[in-house]
């Protein structure tokens, strides 16, 4: 046989292939903010839609921060108005808006800046609230057409908010809500004003004023509250109060000034579903095997309980185009029992068992997205059940002849009264067989002189390939 005239035809399997990736996050451009302050001036601010006082407004507010030499700006979207009107202070400056009140001061408040996205509201009987959605952007991206831009991952970002107190009425006791942070300092102990736990109908923590009573200082320890969170693309925020009458609200994002008491720090959650790489995200790919969600050691770290409440697992509904053919699978050892179908279009449940540890999963759709729910059929699931949940579960499709395309599944753990990041899982559905054609040199495989094929195992670029060999003379 003549080495110079062998063709090889590659047909593989492809085991693991590591892709580097930060949640949702994947593809932007990523720029340490390294703490530094925001500024959200009334000078740098276009309304784009509205005037910001109503539920779908935009504002547009340009270089918020500079990091380098890239200017980051950032889209500011009034989400929801319950119960709610935007109004501005006794005392007025004149030219303010009670979108975002830029004076020092007003009736019944001091120390304001500029600087920080201050709304100002007057809220009717029963209390009322307001979500604002703040995207951040590369610097002269705004499209005045589709009302978005360049979206941009920043790092190391500090959200103050102060002034959550009352207004001396009934039940004025202001709130502020929060997701997907990774730290929180407030004031603890005797005199503390705030109170923290978790909303289960906004899936965000809330930050509660103990006192109807007010704080005419903004920047009081007592009634501020301080939110880290390690990479943020764009983050929401809902402002309230459960009582009738005014209520002012102060962002600032930045380190805020010096605390005069020492806060207590709490660490939320997190969850790295691929401790092998960078980023908390894992990938697969798959024409019609299982694949796990989760890879590497110790994929939950719990810095607040040993406890978790809920797991949660959230897929947009589009992306399962072949329906109930599309399945979690819990247990691999058993493939074809208590499977999750993910076609599912209403809310039910179901339960299974992982080892000795049931589980109730329950299901739910909001728009465009499928919800998995999962808790403790009874008792609190530990820090080691969730992980072996996590482990043990993987995605299937039973389709003949799947359709091809990502399906990404964000999954995030809740330990009251916190939440963890999102990390996302992302399968790649593909069953075309790609060929390889190599030439040159075969000294490698000199040793099946004589035989028409042969099989070898060999490994590119960190991926695992299982190859048939095909020799003609």
């Amino acid at each position: 046989m003549r080495k110079n005239s062998r063709s090889l035809f590659f047909r593989f399997i492809l085991f693991f292939f590591g892709v580097s990736q930060f949640n949702a996050l994947q593809g932007q451009s990523v720029f340490d903010a390294n703490y530094d302050d925001f500024s959200f001036v009334d000078a740098r601010r276009t309304f784009k839609q509205g005037d910001g006082t109503n539920v779908g407004d935009i504002a547009l507010y340009t270089n918020v921060i500079t990091i380098g030499s890239q200017v980051i700006d950032c889209i500011v979207t009034t989400e929801s108005k319950t119960n709610a009107t935007f109004t501005l202070p006794g005392s007025a400056a004149s030219g303010t808006t009670p979108f975002d009140y830029g004076a020092s001061s007003g009736t019944g408040m001091t120390s304001n800046s500029d600087r920080y996205f201050a709304p100002t509201f007057v809220f009717a009987s029963g209390g009322g609230s307001a979500r604002f959605h703040f995207q951040f952007i590369l610097g002269g991206t705004f499209n005045n057409t589709t009302k978005t831009g360049t979206n941009v991952t920043l790092q190391n970002v500090y959200i103050n908010t102060y002034d959550i107190d009352g207004n001396g009425g009934t039940s004025s006791n202001q709130f502020n809500e929060f997701g997907a942070f990774t730290q929180t300092q407030i004031i603890t102990g005797v005199g503390a004003g705030i109170d923290v736990t978790y909303n289960s109908t906004t899936a965000l923590t809330r930050f509660a004023s103990n006192t109807t009573t007010n704080s005419s200082t903004v920047t009081a320890d007592k009634h501020r509250i301080r939110v880290a969170y390690a990479t943020v693309s764009g983050f929401d925020i809902l402002v309230g109060a459960l009582g009738s009458g005014a209520a002012y609200f102060f962002l600032d994002l930045g380190e805020g000034p010096a605390w005069t008491a020492t806060p207590t720090t709490q660490t939320a959650p997190t969850l790295d579903l691929n401790t092998n790489t960078t980023g908390s995200g894992n990938t697969a790919s798959t024409c019609s095997t299982l694949v796990a969600f989760t890879s590497g050691a110790s994929n939950i770290s719990s810095a607040s309980t040993v406890n978790v409440n809920e797991i949660v697992i959230t897929f947009p509904s589009a992306e399962i185009t072949d329906g109930n053919d599309e399945v979690i699978i819990p247990n691999a050892a058993s493939p074809t029992l208590n499977n999750i179908l993910l076609g599912f279009t209403s809310s039910a449940s179901q339960s299974f068992s992982i080892g000795s540890v049931s589980y109730t999963v329950a299901r739910s759709v909001s728009g465009g997205t499928r919800r998995l729910g999962i808790t403790r059929t009874s008792g609190t699931m530990t820090k080691a059940e969730a992980e072996a949940f996590l482990d043990a579960i993987r995605y299937a499709n039973k389709k003949s002849t799947p359709t091809e395309g990502d399906r990404n599944f964000s999954v995030m753990i809740r330990e009251e009264p916190f939440e963890s990041i999102s990390a996302l899982f992302t399968v790649d559905v593909s069953c075309v067989v790609p060929t390889i054609t190599l030439t040159g040199s075969l000294s490698a495989f000199s040793s099946c002189a004589g035989t028409t094929s042969a099989t070898q195992t060999l490994s590119v670029s960190g991926a695992n390939l299982t190859a048939d060999i095909t020799v003609s003379a």
